[in-house]
């Protein structure tokens, strides 16, 4: 047994290689496992970065956060829900506080916080597409703006940039999961459908003769 049973894991993911395991926790921050001797081998910093470069995304979000840091606000000990590995291993992706963290594997120092636009839920589910160059979250329906749809968003990894932005679910998004070939994205939903997207139109590297 790896934690104990005292705290509530959300999300755990397997590395591509077996060899590690990361946990996303309700009370601690997201730690990662040497799964031969179950031992804790980094735990995953959901401290805000001070390098304004490493935030990504909505300007708004951005700014917010970076008015909060030169106020000198303290940093919350805020806990990591979804959890993903990107299919090299060299990334990891999680939902803290409602934006998009990535973590460099070999460091395990944070490389990119994703600030989602306003008015989106926080990412409630996290996937990779198999070749690792894009990333796509499902976020949480928010009563409170009154819309009927919940967004599903894709990710360029690499810029941190939102390439398409897919509506339907009108619950929140639970789970999220590619094809091995990555031509088709699976969306489950809290009302229980489950919904076939066609990834082709986003993917021009992919070979579908």
């Amino acid at each position: 047994m790896f934690t104990e049973e005292s705290d509530c894991s959300w999300s755990i993911a397997f590395s591509p290689d077996g060899k590690h395991l990361v946990s996303a926790h309700e009370k601690e921050k997201a730690q990662v496992w040497d799964i031969e001797n179950g031992e804790p081998i980094a735990e995953l910093s959901s401290n805000r970065p001070r390098d304004v470069t490493k935030y990504k995304g909505d300007d708004r979000q951005i700014q917010r956060i970076l008015k909060s840091l030169e106020k000198g606000s303290e940093d919350k000990r805020t806990p990591t829900k979804a959890i993903a590995f990107s299919p090299n291993g060299d990334l990891i992706a999680g939902n803290v506080g409602g934006q998009i963290w990535l973590w460099d594997t070999t460091t395990y120092e944070i490389r990119m916080v994703i600030c989602l636009p306003q008015g989106c839920g926080r990412a409630e589910a996290l996937t990779f597409s198999p070749c690792g160059r894009y990333l796509v979250s499902g976020a949480s329906w928010l009563d409170r703006l009154g819309i009927d749809k919940v967004s599903i968003r894709l990710w360029d990894v690499a810029i941190g940039e939102n390439i398409a932005t897919f509506w339907s679910h009108p619950t929140d998004i639970q789970s999220l999961a590619f094809s091995p070939d990555g031509t088709l994205l699976a969306s489950g939903s809290y009302d229980g459908t489950i919904l076939l997207w066609d990834m082709k139109p986003y993917f021009p590297h992919i070979d579908t003769h």
